[in-house]
């Protein structure tokens, strides 16, 4: 049997007055322990105390009158003496002093035991109500309250369990950045952005309406080039602008959900003006100016066949530019510069009206090579086995030339007359 089932049998068999001979210095205790201790030792002492009470009362009122024969009881045998239990001091602390308590010998204290007397209170339930100080006292080691630390999550499990919420922390907040920065550029041009040649970087769509629209007042739009001058207001044309329709136009060209890799780039965007004008008061403005300027101009001209006479064949002239202007080309310029808010139009030789057909046309080459072919045949009039003449190319460029769509052309009319002319002369006979 261990010490501990022990220990429990001998505090029934004892007495309380053996009991109250235990050296156990509560007070003494007490008065050196931590303030988190010092309540329960207080405790403990008070519980002892009033169960002790009751027990020597109890134990009083079962011993018989000295009249009455007693039966004879054992004498318990002397306790065998022990070293006196240390005594604690007022600058030791709770666990110090109570290391001091001498522990119970459970052997000792069965055999010292005497039967209890009747009425005495039973050592069961003195064991079960009386606090046993050194069990019950708490850890001094311990936090406020008694309470032990939880040693079962160490260091390395705890960072560890922190590991996914860190993580997910993080990613909300990334989520949370890249959803803000999508929706201010849904409302915002990106750094470095031009609108129609126009700085516009971090401005809102409302402030490029705005500025749009204030700027109908300012409007004029001129042309100059190649003998060209004009200038229009808007109250020439009527001119009128959508600030809001054409700042929404602008911004729908970005992407704002790929602001992490656009946001740092160079953006040119090309959209609309947004201006309402008068179109045929535009054009007949503008018309005008093109009209005086080529009065008196020199018109172009398309590269042509003509025969050389030197090579005897025909060859290709090329064109000749003129100066021209090309009305319909201006018009079409000046629409495109106003739609995209440019103030002026500057015109140059490529605003004249060209030659439709160059020397490098395939197909003024190609009937080169047909109507000379035709030219450099040869037919020889044969009569009574006797040539009487050689047509060659000298006769055949008269007849042979091309049509306005490079066709071979046959002019009859020129043979017949060579004929009663020049071929009569070698036939005909007298008699």
């Amino acid at each position: 049997m261990s010490d501990n089932e022990k220990l429990p049998k001998a505090a029934e068999a004892a007495s309380p007055q053996d009991e109250q001979k235990l050296p156990i210095d509560i007070s003494a205790a007490s008065e050196g322990a931590q303030e988190g201790a010092a309540p329960a030792v207080d405790s403990a002492e008070q519980s002892m105390t009033e169960v002790q009470q009751p027990t020597q009362q109890a134990s009083a009122a079962s011993v018989p009158p000295e009249s009455t024969p007693q039966p004879a009881v054992a004498q318990p045998a002397a306790p065998q003496e022990t070293a006196p239990a240390p005594q604690a001091t007022a600058g030791q602390g709770l666990s110090e002093r109570l290391a001091a308590i001498p522990e119970i010998d459970a052997t000792q204290t069965a055999e010292t035991t005497t039967a209890p007397s009747a009425g005495a209170v039973p050592m069961q339930t003195l064991a079960a109500v009386t606090p046993n100080p050194v069990a019950d006292a708490p850890d001094a080691s311990a936090p406020l309250g008694g309470m032990a630390p939880n040693t079962t999550i160490f260091p390395e499990e705890r960072r560890k369990s922190k590991a996914p919420l860190v993580i997910a922390l993080v990613v909300a907040l990334l989520a949370a950045g890249y959803a803000a920065g999508a929706v201010a550029f849904s409302n915002m041009f990106y750094p470095n952005t031009t609108l129609n040649g126009k700085d516009v970087s971090f401005k809102s769509v409302g402030d490029v309406a705005a500025e749009n629209s204030a700027s109908v007042s300012e409007f004029s739009f001129s042309v100059s080039g190649d003998n060209v001058n004009a200038t229009v207001s808007a109250t020439d044309i009527n001119a009128a602008y959508d600030g809001e329709g054409f700042a929404k136009e602008a911004i729908s060209e970005q992407h704002p959900w790929s602001w992490p890799m656009e946001a740092f780039g160079q953006h040119e965007l090309t959209v609309e003006s947004g201006m309402s004008y008068d179109a045929e008061r535009l054009e007949e403005l503008i018309g005008q100016a093109v009209d005086a300027a080529n009065n008196g101009a020199k018109e172009s001209k398309n590269a042509e066949a003509a025969y050389d006479s030197e090579a005897g064949r025909y060859k290709i002239v090329p064109e000749e530019q003129g100066t021209t202007v090309d009305k319909a080309l201006v018009l079409d310029a000046v629409h495109k510069a106003i739609d995209t808010d440019q103030p002026t139009l500057a015109l140059d030789e490529s605003y004249l009206l060209k030659p439709s057909i160059t020397k490098d046309d395939e197909n003024l080459k190609a009937a080169i090579e047909r109507v000379n072919g035709c030219i450099e045949a040869s037919q020889d009039l044969v009569t009574h086995d006797q040539t009487v003449f050689v047509v060659n190319e000298h006769e055949l460029k008269e007849w042979v030339g091309l049509a306005d769509d490079y066709s071979i052309i046959f002019d009859l009319d020129a043979c017949i007359k060579w004929a009663k002319s020049t071929l009569s002369e070698k036939l005909d006979s007298r008699g």
